[in-house]
C-alpha cells in the first residue's frame, strides 16, 4: 500500500501538471477574460468553446480507448504504425468534414445556441481548431501509453504558457477582441500538434489500412454512446443554459465553473494516475482493502479542497474577476462537488471494471444524461444558473448511485459507508453554516471562512474522518515523496 501511495502521488503530480494544457487553461485565462469582456461576451466564449469540444468528439468518441487497446494488442512496431496512422487519418478527415459543416451552418447554429447570429463569424474561426485539437489529444495519449511523462510535460506546460502569452498579446496588446481568443486556440493547437508529430514521428506513415480500421471501428463503436452521454453529463449544462435562459446567466455560471475547476484539475490528475493501479492490484489478496481505502482517502482530501473553495468563493470571485460576477458564489459549492463525484465514479466502478461486466455502463450513462436534460429543461426557466448547478449535481448523484449498484452486483467491495457518510455530512454542515452567517465586509467573510475550515479540519480525528494513525502514516508518505523529489533534483544538478 505504501509503494502504491508513492506511485499515485508521483503520477498525480506528473499528470496534474501535464493535464494543465487542456483542463486548467480556462481557469488560468479567466481573470483576463472576465476583466476585458462583459458577462454576456464571457458567456458566449464559454458556449462556443463547449460546442467546439462537443463537435470534436462527436464522431470520434471511443477512439482513445481503441488507440490504447490496440497499441498493446499489436506490440510490434510496424503494427503499431498501422494502427496509429489509420486512426489518426480517420480522426483528421472526419473532423475536417465537421468543420466544413459548421462553416456552412454557422448562422443557424449561432442563433440556436446564442440567441443571435452575430457570433457566426466566431463559430467559423473556432471550428478551425477541431482537427488539430483532436490530433493533439491523440498524440498526448500516445506519450502516456509509451510511459514518457517527461516528454508529456515538455509539451503540455509550454502549451499552457504559449496560450496565455498569445492571449495577452492578441487581446490586451493588439486589441483583437473575442476573435483573438479563438485564433489563439487555432494557432496553439496547430503548432503543438506539429510538434507532437515530430516527437512521435517514428510511429507515423501516410497509409490508411482498411482492415485495421474495421477492427478499430468494431471496438470503439459500442463505446460511442457512452462517450457522448459522458460529455453530456459534464458539458451540456452551458448549452442548455444559453438556449433556455440568456448569455448573462451563462457567463455567471461559467465564472463559478472556473473557480470550481480547481477541484476538477486535482480530480482529473488523480483519475489519470489511479486508473492503471486499479488493474495492477486487481489480483492481489488485499485488493478490496486498497480500493476501500482509496475511496475513503480520496473523498476526504478532495472534499477538504471542495469545502475550502466553497467557503472562500466570494474572495476568489472578487480576486479573479470582479463584483459583477458575485452572483456566481451561489453556484460554486454544487459545482465543486460535481467534480468530486467525477472522481468517486471511477472508484465505485472498480467492481464492474475488474469483472469485465460493463455492459450496463452505457445504459446508466445515457439514463443519467436524459435525467439531467429533463431536469435542466424544467428548472432553468425559473432558476437559471443556480438551478442549473443543482440540476447537474443531482444528475451526477443519480449517475454515481447507479454505477455503484451495478458494480457491487458484479464484484462487491466493502467501502466504508459510515466514514463516507460522516465526511459528506460534515462537509454539507460546513458550507451551510457559512451561508447562514452574514458578513458585512470581505475581511469578516474571510475570517468566518477560515474559522469554519479550521473546525472541519479539527473534526477530522474527532469524528474519525481520518484516524490519528492514518494521518501520521499519510504524513510520512508525503514526506517520503517530497524527499524523493528533491533528492532527484539534487542528483540532476
Amino acid at each position: 500500500m505504501a509503494n502504491r501511495t508513492q506511485q499515485v502521488l508521483k503520477e498525480t503530480t506528473i499528470y496534474g501538471l501535464g493535464g494543465a494544457g487542456s483542463k486548467f487553461i480556462s481557469f488560468l485565462l479567466f481573470p483576463l477574460y472576465s476583466r476585458v469582456f462583459n458577462i454576456t461576451d464571457y458567456g458566449a466564449i464559454e458556449v462556443i468553446n463547449t460546442f467546439v469540444f462537443l463537435i470534436s468528439i462527436l464522431l470520434t468518441s471511443g477512439t482513445d480507448m481503441a488507440q490504447s487497446f490496440f497499441f498493446f494488442e499489436y506490440p510490434q512496431k510496424e503494427e503499431r504504425k498501422k494502427t496509429l496512422s489509420t486512426l489518426s487519418i480517420y480522426i483528421f478527415l472526419i473532423n475536417i468534414l465537421l468543420t466544413v459543416v459548421i462553416w456552412f451552418f454557422s448562422h443557424q447554429i449561432s442563433t440556436i445556441l446564442l440567441g443571435t447570429d452575430r457570433f457566426a463569424k466566431l463559430l467559423r474561426i473556432a471550428s478551425l481548431v477541431i482537427p488539430w485539437m483532436a490530433l493533439y489529444t491523440f498524440n498526448l495519449n500516445l506519450l502516456r501509453l509509451e510511459r514518457k511523462p517527461i516528454k508529456y510535460i515538455s509539451i503540455t506546460l509550454p502549451f499552457v504558457a504559449f496560450q496565455i502569452i498569445t492571449n495577452i498579446i492578441l487581446v490586451l496588446v493588439i486589441h483583437t477582441g473575442l476573435v483573438g481568443i479563438f485564433w489563439t486556440n487555432v494557432i496553439s493547437y496547430l503548432l503543438f500538434t506539429i510538434l507532437c508529430f515530430v516527437i512521435n514521428r517514428s510511429y507515423w506513415e501516410f497509409h490508411f489500412d482498411l482492415s485495421r480500421f474495421k477492427e478499430l471501428f468494431h471496438y470503439w463503436s459500442p463505446l460511442f454512446p457512452v462517450g457522448i452521454s459522458a460529455w453530456f453529463l459534464s458539458s451540456a449544462d452551458r448549452l442548455f443554459l444559453s438556449s433556455l435562459s440568456n448569455l448573462e446567466a451563462t457567463g455567471v455560471y461559467a465564472a463559478g465553473l472556473r473557480i470550481a475547476s480547481i477541484v476538477g484539475f486535482l480530480v482529473q490528475a488523480f483519475r489519470t494516475a489511479n486508473l492503471p493501479f486499479i488493474f495492477e492490484v486487481a489480483k492481489d489478496a488485499d485488493a478490496d482493502t486498497i480500493y476501500q481505502k482509496t475511496l475513503s482517502y480520496y473523498l476526504y482530501f478532495i472534499t477538504l479542497v471542495a469545502v475550502g473553495i466553497s467557503l472562500f468563493a466570494k474572495p476568489l470571485i472578487l480576486f479573479l474577476s470582479g463584483a459583477e460576477y458575485l452572483s456566481a458564489v451561489a453556484v460554486i459549492p454544487p459545482l465543486t462537488f460535481v467534480y468530486v463525484l467525477s472522481g468517486v465514479s471511477q472508484i465505485i466502478s472498480i467492481g464492474a471494471m475488474i469483472s469485465k461486466n460493463t455492459r450496463y455502463v452505457g445504459l446508466i450513462t445515457a439514463s443519467s444524461a436524459i435525467i439531467m436534460g429533463i431536469t435542466l429543461i424544467l428548472i432553468i426557466p425559473g432558476h437559471q444558473e443556480v438551478g442549473t448547478a443543482y440540476a447537474v449535481l443531482f444528475a451526477n448523484l443519480v449517475y454515481n448511485l447507479l454505477l455503484f449498484l451495478n458494480s457491487q452486483k458484479s464484484h462487491p467491495i466493502p467501502y466504508e459507508s459510515n466514514r463516507i457518510l460522516r465526511i459528506s455530512i460534515l462537509a454539507a454542515m460546513a458550507i451551510i453554516l457559512k451561508y447562514f452567517i452574514s458578513a458585512n465586509d470581505l475581511g469578516t467573510d474571510v475570517l468566518y471562512s477560515f474559522l469554519i475550515l479550521i473546525i472541519f479540519i479539527v473534526c477530522t480525528p474527532l469524528f474519525s474522518l481520518l484516524t490519528i494513525f492514518e494521518i501520521k502514516a499519510l504524513q510520512n508518505q508525503i514526506k517520503i515523496f517530497i524527499r524523493n523529489i528533491f533528492g532527484r533534483i539534487k542528483m540532476q544538478k
